[in-house]
């Protein structure tokens, strides 16, 4: 067994993490930890707009959510629905598939 040793960022007080780090970067939504990052602010608003615009979808986003609200997708599933309301995020040592070798 490895020993892998993680750090815990909340957003509220380290902000958010420099988007040059894919897979040393995941976020913990409704207690699971996803590979991913905030998706760039102007991208995130204009998505956002278009969510308000349209009719109730909660598939796409919670009504809650409006411009400047930060969004994460995972490394796995980008431009499919984001994550918002994210309030910590987790950085690893490696980039995570580099971490079985």
């Amino acid at each position: 067994m490895k020993e892998l040793t993680v750090i815990v960022h909340s957003v509220e007080e380290d902000g958010l993490p420099e988007l040059d780090q894919p897979g040393r970067v995941a976020f913990i939504s409704e207690d699971r930890i996803l590979s991913g990052l905030p998706i760039p602010q102007h991208v995130a608003d204009t998505y956002i707009n278009w969510c308000l615009s349209m009719p109730l979808n909660p598939e796409r986003l919670p009504r809650w959510v409006k411009p400047g609200d930060t969004l994460w997708q995972t490394d796995a599933e980008v431009n499919r629905y984001p994550f918002p309301g994210i309030t910590h995020w987790v950085e690893f040592p490696a980039a995570v598939w580099e971490l079985t070798k």
